[in-house]
């Protein structure tokens, strides 16, 4: 196969495939993201008052599991299974100051009014949501969602994104399990983008259900298709599309959607050896009511190569991996671990 420029299903975004240069998937391995010094971790139980009080937690009382928080003057909550707070360094706050004056005939900058919280996914260090029991899993996917429903009860929030950065190469700065979410003013010009191409009757269902029968396909349940995205712009990238359109995942049934995570993230660890990746929730901009047609899904993205000259100066990505060799080494994965 010769090299080949593949451009993205929604964006005005392209890949170039050289597999002349790939590489199996043995080729990437890296050391774990999970084998780091847990010792000094603020996340951990017991070290509650080393983060902002707690906006959000799940515990189980009686048996049952109870939505809390932290109270000023209150002892922190310990006992937890969930607990999401404030992000000690915000890309976005509700608390707003004065803003930088420009030089002449350079735009004014906007205030960055928003939310930035931390989800700690586990009171166990290394209980990634995706190698939990299920119960765990499921919680965490709960708590992500309660906490982007909360948020969009803001009149000023204009998108909300949850993340995840596993490994340091990815991002992540702790490597006790957490997910991140952003909540904004601002709406990223990807999900601007993404909305204009739903708004003009693009569905990501044909993709879905023609991917199912493709080489690109991972793994699919009732509602869910995992596929290898086709201009991925990383090695073994993949998107999670559920089958039934909706702008956003808040009010679903979380076992199937924690099925298919399970499932691909499993396999993305097993073969790559726990590679680090970034993992993105892509949700309508707000409010929820005027973007009916955009279709919310998740892009998982490994961290296996580096950006260089050549794509920081245009743009556009090599990727060393195509999507049909990605995807015969995931859905063996995925096979073998089920």
């Amino acid at each position: 196969m010769s090299p080949e420029i593949r451009r993205d299903y929604l964006l005005e975004r392209y890949a170039i495939f050289a597999p002349s240069r790939g590489r199996r998937p043995s080729d990437f391995k890296v050391v774990s993201a999970s084998e780091q010094d847990n010792s000094r971790c603020p996340f951990c139980p017991g070290k509650e008052d080393q983060t902002p009080m707690a906006t959000y937690v799940l515990l189980e009382e009686d048996g049952k599991i109870k939505v809390t928080r932290d109270e000023e003057g209150k002892a922190r909550v310990t006992g937890w299974l969930v607990r999401a707070f404030p992000n000690l360094y915000p890309a976005f706050s509700s608390e707003l100051s004065q803003l930088t004056v420009p030089p002449e005939g350079v735009p004014v900058p906007e205030s960055a009014y928003g939310y930035h919280e931390v989800l700690v996914e586990s009171p166990i260090h290394n209980q990634h949501f995706w190698l939990a029991p299920e119960r765990q899993t499921q919680l965490v996917l709960r708590a992500v969602l309660d906490r982007v429903e909360s948020f969009s009860k803001d009149g000023k929030v204009r998108a909300i994104m949850p993340f995840r950065n596993h490994g340091r190469e990815a991002g992540a700065s702790l490597s006790h399990a957490h997910t991140q979410i952003v909540a904004s003013s601002f709406v990223p010009p990807i999900l601007a983008q993404e909305d204009q191409v739903f708004s003009s009757g693009r569905s990501l269902s044909s993709v879905a259900s023609k991917e199912e029968l493709s080489d690109r396909h991972i793994y699919s349940n009732d509602q869910y298709v995992a596929f290898a995205s086709w201009a991925g712009v990383t090695p073994y990238s993949f998107m999670i599309v559920p089958r039934q359109q909706s702008p956003t995942p808040v009010g679903i049934d979380l076992k199937p959607l924690s099925d298919v995570l399970r499932k691909t993230l499993g396999a993305l660890h097993d073969i790559l050896n726990d590679p680090p990746f970034n993992l993105v929730w892509h949700i309508s901009p707000l409010p929820w009511s005027e973007h009916p047609k955009f279709h919310w899904h998740i892009e998982v993205y490994p961290k296996l190569s580096i950006w260089a000259g050549y794509e920081l100066g245009s743009g556009t990505y090599i990727n060393v991996v195509t999507p049909e060799s990605a995807a015969q080494y995931l859905k063996a994965a995925v096979e073998k671990g089920s």
